[in-house]
């Protein structure tokens, strides 16, 4: 993958040298205001522009390829397009299916039988809570009369 890196950073420097190219004239002074363009200014120029477009095109084909390459090695997801639903058919049951239901059926069996022994041992537990706690009332659970007489 350091190959992409490396041809990203070569674009970049060549993007920025043709910035320097095109500019130079204008920034060294070799080429006065309102002036018409010399002969090297135009050459620089022209040179910076060509420069400026090669190195766009090569940036994009690498940071293209590297996310490709991310995409092939699962570092990033490629976007599906949602395919358009099917309208579901349901098909009779064939030999096949039985043989499931056949296998599914005592599995499911001992599943219902855990679930209700556990709602069983729940409702129990919470009935002896209930209990504890409905024998035990507080002062202000005590209707008025008895307050008054407690204290």
């Amino acid at each position: 993958m350091s190959k992409y890196f490396f041809g990203i950073g070569g674009a970049v420097v060549g993007f920025l040298a043709g910035l320097w190219l095109m500019l130079a004239p204008f920034a060294q002074g070799y080429q006065p205001s309102g002036a018409a363009w010399a002969d090297p200014t135009k050459a620089s120029f022209w040179t910076g522009i060509g420069l400026v477009i090669v190195s766009v095109v090569g940036f994009i084909l690498y940071a293209l390829e590297l996310v490709e390459e991310m995409r092939r090695r699962g570092v990033i997801e490629r976007k599906v397009k949602p395919q358009p639903q099917q309208e579901y058919t349901p098909q009779v049951a064939s030999q096949g299916n039985s043989a499931i239901e056949q296998a599914i059926t005592p599995l499911l069996v001992e599943m219902l039988r855990d679930m209700q022994e556990q709602r069983q041992r729940r409702e129990e537990q919470t009935s002896r809570a209930g209990e504890t706690v409905q024998g035990e009332r507080s002062q202000y659970d005590r209707p008025e009369g008895e307050r008054r007489a407690d204290s």
